[in-house]
């Protein structure tokens, strides 16, 4: 069974809203080997029944997070696509990762490419993170021309079009 160990990026990247405390700012529960205080009352419930994909092996072979610099959600995220035609606005399941913005082309590392390329069989994008309110949707090759696409201008309560969507994986 895998443990954080040294790691507690997850506690830097993402943001936890009842502790006011943001994305990519350092928990003031933090300790270098965990959080003082998860399983303690009162502690909200966002972090102490949050798990990265790494923590429950469900990673491919991404390294942990702090060697990796990514922390990959369990929870799926959507965003919404809209018809070109109907206007009518469906979600999109994508994978959340959050990037360590001191080293943003972490997502371009082979082991977590490999998890991405095996995750879009599936239909599902990721949403990369650098903030609470910025990302980007980087789509898998196609299998005939082996290019990576990223579909920028994502963020917090933004519809795509499905001709976006679409220009993406052309």
């Amino acid at each position: 069974m895998r443990q954080c160990g040294d790691c507690n990026l997850c506690c830097k990247l993402l943001p936890v809203p009842p502790l006011g405390k943001g994305a990519n700012e350092r928990c003031t529960h933090q300790r270098h080997t965990g959080c003082r205080v998860y399983h303690k009352p009162g502690m909200p419930m966002e972090c102490a029944l949050w798990n990265c994909r790494w923590l429950v092996g469900n990673a491919g072979g991404t390294s942990r997070p702090d060697r990796s610099h990514i922390v990959i959600d369990v929870m799926p995220d959507f965003i919404d696509v809209s018809d070109n035609e109907t206007g009518e606005k469906f979600p999109i399941e994508v994978i959340q990762c959050w990037i360590d913005p001191r080293y943003p082309d972490a997502h371009k590392e082979p082991a977590f490419r490999a998890f991405l390329f095996e995750q879009a069989k599936y239909g599902r994008f990721a949403l990369i993170r650098s903030n609470a309110r910025d990302a980007f949707i980087l789509v898998a090759p196609e299998m005939e021309n082996g290019e990576w696409r990223e579909l920028g201008g994502v963020s917090s309560g933004r519809t795509h079009t499905a001709t976006e969507i679409a220009q993406a994986l052309s």
